[in-house]
């Protein structure tokens, strides 16, 4: 079955291209579309899509302003296509699936909507934070915030944008606690977050590297590779 998706853009040629870009990438039905963040409220009331392709900059509600202002229940997974990069970090506080600079190619369209029908799956009641120390302070990092997790010994270390945190627990342990929040394991001693993923490449004995949107790279053991592939897949 194919999802259904909606387009919210002011530009009638961004629309038209989106849309014939969509159609080569398949596995999509454009259900409607909008040209303002008001008039997108009112289509994701009437179409409950599973995902929408929304540009950021628009008169009136623009694209940030209509996710926060879209209902809990019928919000889908969100892909903004923008012409500007200066808005990532206010769109990842919002949990976006993706975040695609214009101009695009359709392979890096065809990525998104990986990661945008991997987060529309249905998941377990969410958990609203993880609990880490950072210098004896107690901070809460949002699942979406953590980049990978990594055993070491009897603690593991999560990885975030901006800092790494040491937390007494084992990895099976974060891992029941972030079930539902896109993570695959990559090795015996490590999950990652397939939303953080920016790349994954095989060497010849068969093992594999992934490349973090910040640049980090992690080892992913040969055993796993096929699962982490799967889930960049949407498999």
């Amino acid at each position: 079955m194919s999802a259904r998706a909606i387009i919210v853009d002011d530009e009638p040629p961004a629309r038209e291209r989106l849309a014939r870009m969509l159609a080569e990438v398949g596995g999509l039905t454009i259900v409607g579309e909008a040209a303002d963040g008001a008039a997108a409220l009112e289509l994701l009331e009437a179409t409950r899509p599973d995902i929408a392709f929304v540009d950021i900059n628009m008169p009136g509600v623009n694209g940030l302003d209509m996710i926060r202002a879209a209902p809990p229940d019928s919000r889908p997974a969100v892909v903004l296509v923008t012409a500007h990069i200066n808005f990532a970090v206010e769109a990842l506080d919002l949990d976006v699936a993706d975040y695609v600079v214009k101009p695009y190619t359709l392979e890096r369209l065809r990525q998104a909507c990986r990661r945008a029908q991997l987060l529309g799956r249905p998941a377990p009641p969410e958990i609203s934070w993880v609990a880490a120390r950072d210098a004896g302070d107690l901070v809460t990092l949002l699942p979406q915030d953590v980049m990978a997790v990594l055993a070491e010994g009897n603690y593991v270390r999560i990885l975030t944008q901006n800092a790494g945190y040491m937390v007494r627990s084992t990895l099976k342990q974060m891992q029941e606690r972030l079930a539902g929040h896109g993570f695959v394991p990559i090795s015996r001693s490590a999950i990652a977050s397939v939303r953080w993923i920016e790349r994954l490449s095989r060497d010849r004995h068969g093992d594999g590297t992934l490349t973090l949107r910040t640049g980090e790279s992690l080892r992913v053991s040969r055993s796993f590779r096929r699962e982490v592939e799967d889930a960049l897949q949407g498999h």
